[in-house]
Formats: structure tokens, C-alpha cells, sequence
């Protein structure tokens, strides 16, 4: 495999999308049925992806890439070297002006997740991991506070997730709290 420990070959494609991000404030938008339900899009999904897809395909071509708009198949993870993407993950967040929407990208080496990245436009952060290296934010190390039990622990989710009526159960029995707009 043609990577480096990390994503980190991936800044500049992430600073592109950035770039695209801000430049489509009322973006072009549909819905499309998966699972028996409707998932909204947007052309920046598809603009974000096309850049990632691209920046992959010219640093490791071989590699097998499941993305939620053009390749949503899991049979992807099957093989030796996968990326998985969610080009705008949290598309109603963005569709609707708030800043919890991200970028996912996760790397996985023969079914397991070896590094990955979180970047938040909008708030202008960028979480990164790689197995065995720790995880950074805006390339500061970063760690998770230390708690004796679950009860303890606090998750941030966005707005439109932390609002759903489905999974309020959930967010009760883990501690979630929205993140701030």
C-alpha cells in the first residue's frame, strides 16, 4: 500500500473542499432513496467526493474506495486497502447553515481501520488518527478524558441528530449533547 501512517497527504484535497464549501452557501439539492428512506444531497456531496476520489485515486490507484454517493457498497471493505467516505457527513447541518458537518474519511488495511479523518469546515477543525500514532486537532496531539464509566463520558452530536426523535433513547443512555451552533 502507497501510504504514508496517516492521511495526512490528504490536506490539500481537504483544503480544496474547504475552498468549495465556502464558495456554494445555497447549493443545489435532492433527495435519494436508500434503505426505504430519503437521504438528502446536495452538488457540493458530489463536488467534495469527485476532489477526495481524485487525490485517492492519484496516491494509492489500487485501492478499493466505498463513498455514500457514487460507490455505496460495503463489499469495498473486502478488499486489501479501502477508503471509506462520507463526502459531507451531516448534509442536512450543512443544507441548513449550521456547522456540524464534517468530511469522513477512514482507511482500512485487510478489513481493519488503520487512520482516519474528521474535518469540520466550518468550525475549522481537523481531527486526525492513525493506528499506533494518537489523534490530533489542527495537528495539536490530542487525548480523550480519562472516566471510570460510560455514564461519564459526554458525545457531541449535530443538531439535526441529537434532535431525532428515533434516537432519543440512545442519546439519553450515553450522555450526548448537541454541538453548539
Amino acid at each position: 500500500m502507497n501510504t504514508s501512517v496517516g492521511l495526512a497527504w490528504l490536506r490539500p484535497a481537504l483544503d480544496r473542499c474547504r475552498a468549495l464549501i465556502a464558495d456554494h452557501k445555497s447549493p443545489r439539492r435532492w433527495a435519494k432513496s436508500e434503505q426505504g428512506r430519503d437521504e438528502l444531497v446536495t452538488e457540493v456531496d458530489i463536488a467534495v467526493e469527485r476532489l477526495l476520489l481524485d487525490a485517492i485515486r492519484e496516491r494509492v490507484p489500487d485501492a478499493a474506495i466505498l463513498s455514500e454517493e457514487s460507490n455505496p457498497d460495503p463489499s469495498a471493505l473486502e478488499q486489501d486497502t479501502c477508503f471509506v467516505i462520507d463526502p459531507i457527513d451531516g448534509t442536512e447541518e450543512f443544507v441548513a447553515g449550521r456547522p456540524g458537518f464534517g468530511i469522513s474519511i477512514a482507511l482500512f488495511d485487510r478489513g481493519r481501520p488503520i487512520a482516519a479523518v474528521l474535518d469540520m469546515p466550518a468550525r475549522e477543525w481537523r481531527f486526525e488518527s492513525a493506528a499506533g500514532a494518537g489523534a490530533s486537532l489542527n495537528g495539536k496531539g490530542i487525548r480523550l478524558s480519562p472516566v471510570g464509566a460510560l455514564a461519564e463520558a459526554r458525545l457531541a452530536v449535530s443538531a439535526t441528530q441529537y434532535g431525532m426523535d428515533s434516537l432519543r433513547p440512545f442519546w439519553d443512555g450515553v450522555g450526548a449533547a448537541a454541538l453548539p451552533h
